[in-house]
């Protein structure tokens, strides 16, 4: 199992850009970058498992930037969307901007990821049409649509 590994970048005037790739682990040492402060974006499309230790991890990394950094998610892999459902409190910490959706071929089997963007503040979710690669007909989404984005409905 690899690890956890990030790049930062500033991608403007107080406006932080962390994309976090691999796995996380109780392993994860994110405590590294805990002195994040302004507008962070933490991009986790990269983000391949996170056992139940990982989470905690995660959430020790978010308590240490808050009342110091404005959070938001973009492109939230399925395993992130996992956790956001799975655990409410997680999907306050920050506002997610856009997630990846898993789709499939019911035609062919094939499968892959869209990014789905959401509108600041809103909770509507309109899931882009999707062609296959092969051929051609239109994908749907993996997962009940209901369970997969139920983090947009809890308050």
């Amino acid at each position: 199992m690899g690890g956890l590994t990030w790049k930062i970048r500033k991608i403007g005037d107080g406006v932080t850009h962390v994309a976090l790739s691999g796995v996380i682990t109780e392993a994860a040492r994110l405590d590294q970058i805990s002195n994040l402060a302004g507008n962070v974006i933490v991009d986790f499309a990269e983000v391949t498992q996170i056992n139940s230790l990982g989470v905690r991890v995660l959430l020790g990394w978010l308590d240490a930037l808050e009342g110091r950094a404005k959070l938001e998610a973009e492109r939230c892999s399925p395993v992130i969307v996992m956790q956001l459902n799975m655990l409410p409190g997680l999907a306050r910490r920050f506002s997610v901007r856009s997630f990846l959706a898993p789709m499939e071929c019911e035609t062919c089997s094939e499968d892959r990821e869209t990014l789905v963007e959401l509108e600041p503040g809103s909770r509507d979710v309109q899931i882009p049409v999707t062609r296959c690669n092969t051929c051609g007909e239109p994908m749907t989404l993996a997962e009940p649509e209901d369970r997969y984005l139920a983090f947009l409905t809890d308050e």
